[in-house]
Formats: C-alpha cells, structure tokens, sequence
C-alpha cells in the first residue's frame, strides 16, 4: 500500500508512506494515528451533527503551522498513517482480504468508495480464488487475470 497526501496547512504538508500491510504491520505502523481536522472545521461539523465525540483526546486538532494537542503528535507522519488508516478500513468493505496494490494520492472515504464500486461493477475486474495461496482460510479477491 502507498498513500501520499498534500494539505495547505504548514504543520501537514506532503507526507507519503509506503508499506506491506500485515496483522502487524497493521499494529505498529497505522492501528495509533488519529484522525485530524482544522480548527476552522471544527464549529460547521459540530453544527451539522459530526465530531460530537471529538476531543484532543481522540482526534488531532491542526490550525496553520501548529498541532493544538499538548502532547503534539504520535509520529512526525501521523497525517499520512491516519489517511491510509482510513483506506485499510474503506478497502475492508470489499468483504474479504484483497491481493493486489493499492496506490493513492490525495484519497479519502469517497474516492475509495468510488474505487471498491468501480471494480465490483465489472465482473471482469476481479475474480474470487482459494485463500490457500495466499497461505490464507477462506476466499480472497483477487484481480481478474
């Protein structure tokens, strides 16, 4: 998997990150990054019903070049691991593991949605094939031959 990012605000910037995803993979490198947002944002989500559970606690707070949350952050590339955090979780939606290469720039829930719709809407863009190959119980998708 490989995911770049590029935000305005100083304290984000680019970030990219490129990594095999294993169970743990998955715990070491991505499981802690929290999710971030704009202290611009932060009054329109509130009034439209979103981040009622939000704190500095759980969630990275970003206004300019500064980190609002006093502890600062997880990882100098936190931003990046939260975004590809993100696609892990967004990709599960396929219903099972996946074996391919996922590489994004600037994605979020929605292009990702769009990407799992636009491969299952073609039967010719995957195929279902024993896990067993993949030293895996189960089935996996796989891309179509």
């Amino acid at each position: 998997m490989a995911l770049s990012i590029d935000f305005p605000a100083a304290c984000i910037g680019r970030q990219a990150l490129s990594l095999t995803l294993s169970e743990h993979g998955f715990r070491k490198e991505l499981a802690r990054a929290r999710t971030f947002t704009m202290l611009s944002e932060i009054e329109a989500m509130q009034s439209a019903g979103l981040a009622r559970g939000g704190s500095l606690a759980n969630a990275i707070v970003v206004d300019g070049a500064r980190v609002l949350n006093p502890e600062g952050l997880r990882s100098r590339d936190e931003f990046v691991r939260h975004k590809l955090l993100d696609a892990v979780g967004d990709l599960a939606l396929a219903g099972g593991p996946i074996q391919g290469r996922f590489i994004a720039h600037k994605t979020g829930h929605a292009l990702n949605n769009r990407l799992l719709r636009a491969v299952f809407a073609d039967a010719a863009n995957w195929r279902l094939v024993s896990a067993d190959k993949l030293g895996l119980s189960g089935y996996a998708m796989a891309r179509a031959a």
